[in-house]
């Protein structure tokens, strides 16, 4: 993960750093993001949207966290997202592109609340120029629908993967 990340890596910035600028705070050394699921099963069967029941008696699971890498991934989105630019991400099979973006829209649907209730974004961002916030416009994200374009045969596999890390009823799911 050399290639792109170069002013990430030459600067040292940590996961605890990016977190910070996306506003989310770290808790108990892990970072927090507001609708995401604190576990999952490390098999990977159940999830807590279609097995509630099961997954919650899962007496082994792992914490859902991101590598540093993805963190780069999803603060690079957030960053282009906030500046009009559009998103392209690609990367090798199996190195976390899905969780990237479900976490940037995530850290995006959370900003649009934050920014509801303070009048202004977490961390960094919430530091910029009123006229250079969003995509160059003062004010509030818009509230508006993600669309997720993906392979019809990787449409299961997004949503299995979004029952995996969020919070139950966190996004309306309509698949087409």
């Amino acid at each position: 993960w050399e290639s792109g990340v170069e002013e990430y890596a030459e600067n040292r910035r940590t996961i605890a750093a990016l977190c910070e600028e996306l506003g989310i705070p770290i808790m108990d050394g892990v970072p927090h993001v507001v609708g995401f699921n604190k576990t999952m099963d490390p098999v990977g069967k159940l999830n807590p949207w279609q097995h509630e029941e099961e997954f919650n008696q899962l007496t082994t699971k792992v914490p859902v966290q991101l590598k540093w890498h993805q963190w780069v991934g999803v603060h690079k989105m957030v960053v282009n997202a906030f500046q009009g630019k559009p998103i392209l991400l690609m990367d090798d099979v199996g190195v976390g592109k899905t969780i990237q973006v479900i976490t940037a829209m995530v850290v995006l649907r959370n900003f649009h609340h934050y920014h509801t209730q303070h009048g202004k974004f977490p961390g960094a961002f919430g530091e910029f120029d009123s006229t250079e916030q969003w995509q160059g416009q003062s004010g509030n994200i818009p509230s508006q629908p993600f669309l997720v374009i993906v392979p019809n045969g990787l449409e299961q596999q997004f949503q299995n993967e979004i029952y995996k890390f969020l919070q139950k009823s966190m996004f309306d799911i309509i698949p087409y």
